[in-house]
């Protein structure tokens, strides 16, 4: 398995593209960079640094 978290910054329970006339990054999300082995009745614990993938936007 691969793991993915989205930042919900609206709090829509939905990640969302942003809007290019408005201005608007899309909300940001990170990946664990390695594949998990996730297995039926198994607990996995696993830390990770969450870190921002999304580039910073263009500073006039």
């Amino acid at each position: 398995y691969f793991l993915r978290v989205v930042f919900d910054t609206n709090g829509n329970q939905k990640w969302d593209t942003g809007n290019f006339l408005k201005q608007q990054q899309p909300e940001r999300i990170s990946y664990y960079p390695d594949m998990l082995d996730a297995r039926t009745g198994w607990d996995l614990v696993q830390e990770f640094t969450l870190e921002k993938t999304n580039p910073d936007p263009i500073k006039n």
